[in-house]
């Protein structure tokens, strides 16, 4: 009998490296993959502290300081859970707030509540309503109305799958890779998923939103609504914000709104005042908001505990004393603060300062801006400090910036929004295809050689 010939050696390493191929491919082009290569960098605090490991009460937790863009402590951080609540109206607030003004009235109509189940929370509108956008976001927002958040969606986009749409385009844009919609009224859908990371890109986008002004910075806002069934006011329902509530809490100043549901318990937004820092918590947790909020406060602590800001203008200025550009003498520029965040007892080193001279201004000109300082510490760059060329005759105009930050300062900005690329949405066909491609060619000279050896 004629013994087959059997593929050696040769063919299973090929194989087998075909096969690491479309697996690396994969990973590359899914979320979990691209989570490093996201241009909307999130750095860590400086020096080492214990984190949120073992904080008790709370399932998943984000923390960020607003002011350097730091963040300060995560639990879980990125792993997935359905969002109820503000954690999706959120995103209804961010999109109309870029689009709308406040005082836009909408007319509302049958159809904008047709899909908003019976059993939803809701400001009470009715069919021929007609309320401003600030008072639909206010409902929606505090009391957790899903009939105003539907009316929002319609108004914005036309109807509630278009809105979806630009939900998701919109995380997109935020680098919220772990994160898909399906409605815009935290209405509980097991299909709907987010991580608490993504929340924090999203709740820092609202907190940089001027026209939101005290929207989300008060325990309640008047209506202004008239022949209609809404209330006086929206009373906010994260009782933290509440003076005279069990649980309030008078570092927390803001609020982006809560959600539960029996599947993933209760979560909120909330953005704090902690030893100076401006922090952004997003938590989640087993149970209700009175369960929760305890839970909240003792995370606050820790924060406070752990981390502080410190001041890196002075020995930035030091550094750049009579700093040069070959026989050209520079003057920086340096006015208000340059913070970054670190753990407590942490010291700046020496060393771990550093500087190169970009954006050279050609021709130069004595008496004027020279070129820019990017300063950088352990590698990470924290300001960019202008540079006068020779004596500064008059100070060079400095923007201004909130709570004393040079405007220079890179530390709080984020780079530009994430956007996906055709590759990062179908990557994963073209590896599959590839992979095919190549192994169907392998084998094809596998055979060829097998007919040849016969």
């Amino acid at each position: 009998m004629k013994q087959k010939k059997r593929f050696g050696r040769p063919f299973r390493i090929v194989f087998c490296a075909l096969m690491a191929l479309l697996v690396a491919g994969l990973w590359v082009a899914t979320p979990i993959g691209r989570a490093a290569q996201l241009p909307v960098k999130l750095t860590g605090a400086y020096g080492d502290a214990a984190g949120l490991t073992g904080q008790q009460g709370l399932t998943r937790a984000s923390t960020l300081d607003v002011d350097t863009g730091t963040l300060l402590g995560g639990l879980n951080d990125e792993a997935q859970f359905t969002p109820t609540g503000g954690a999706v109206t959120m995103m209804t607030a961010d999109l109309v707030l870029q689009e709308h003004a406040l005082d836009e009235v909408v007319e509302i109509t049958a159809e904008m509540l047709s899909a908003v189940p019976e059993n939803a929370m809701k400001a009470g509108l009715k069919g021929g309503d007609k309320v401003t956008v600030k008072d639909l976001i206010a409902t929606m927002t505090l009391t957790g109305a899903q009939d105003s958040a539907q009316a929002l969606a319609v108004y914005a986009a036309g109807s509630p799958e278009a809105f979806v749409q630009k939900m998701n385009a919109r995380a997109d844009e935020l680098g919220m890779i772990h994160t898909h919609y399906t409605n815009a009224t935290g209405i509980y859908d097991g299909a709907q998923k987010t991580a608490t990371q993504d929340l924090l890109r999203l709740a820092y986008s609202l907190y940089k939103e001027e026209k939101a002004g005290d929207l989300f910075s008060q325990a309640s806002i008047p209506l202004t609504a008239t022949g209609t069934a809404l209330k006086s006011e929206a009373v906010n329902r994260v009782e933290m914000m509440v003076s005279g509530s069990a649980a309030y809490d008078e570092r927390v100043k803001a609020a982006f709104g809560a959600g539960s549901s029996a599947q993933e318990g209760y979560n909120t937004v909330v953005v704090a005042q902690v030893e100076g820092m401006q922090v952004i918590a997003v938590c989640c947790g087993n149970g209700n908001g009175a369960q929760v909020y305890p839970a909240i406060s003792s995370l606050l602590d820790t924060l406070g505990e752990q981390y502080q800001r410190v001041d890196l203008a002075e020995p930035i200025a030091q550094m750049l004393e009579g700093v040069k550009d070959g026989d050209r003498e520079l003057t920086a520029q340096i006015a208000g603060n340059i913070f970054v965040s670190a753990a407590k007892g942490w010291q700046l080193a020496e060393s771990t300062l550093a500087y190169t001279l970009v954006d050279r201004v050609d021709p130069p000109v004595e008496n004027a801006l020279y070129a820019y300082a990017a300063v950088t510490l352990g590698g990470e760059q924290i300001a960019r400090i202008p540079l006068n060329y020779g004596r500064v005759a008059e100070p060079l105009p400095q923007q201004a910036e909130q709570d004393g930050q040079t405007a220079d300062s890179l530390a709080p900005q984020e780079s530009a929004p994430y956007r996906q690329s055709l590759y990062d949405r179908y990557g994963w066909i073209f590896w599959i295809v590839a992979s095919a491609v190549l192994g169907g060619m392998v084998l094809l000279i596998c055979n060829m050689i097998n007919k040849r050896m016969k």
